[in-house]
């Protein structure tokens, strides 16, 4: 029966610390495309595309600011180079008309 309970202690102590570290790698993504680049019905719905999948959470896109803003876990997705990259060479943005990308802790 102790041992039981060692197990059980032992298992959620472990559980909780794993979805803790989970939520403290959790960054908030800001991107700004300048000249109302978003607006764009090819090109704003390419970048809709590509930022829609599994690593990406709360993905809100204002067309008329032309901003977005999601979540991740960090990984590339949280990497400043990477969004320009994918920006740039997947979506189809002059590197010019990013104007802003902020990745902060929540």
């Amino acid at each position: 029966m102790l041992l039981r309970l060692f197990f059980l202690l032992g298992f959620l102590g472990s559980s909780s610390l794993a979805l803790f570290s989970q939520q403290s790698s959790l960054k908030n993504v800001h991107i700004e495309i300048d000249h109302g680049a978003l607006h764009c019905p090819f090109l704003g719905l390419k970048f809709k595309e590509f930022f829609s999948n599994d690593t990406v959470q709360n993905l809100v896109i204002d067309r008329i600011n032309s901003t977005a803003k999601f979540d991740a876990v960090e990984s590339r997705w949280t990497q400043d180079a990477f969004l320009r990259y994918a920006i740039v060479q997947k979506v189809g943005y002059p590197a010019a008309e990013i104007k802003t990308i902020l990745i902060s802790n929540p």
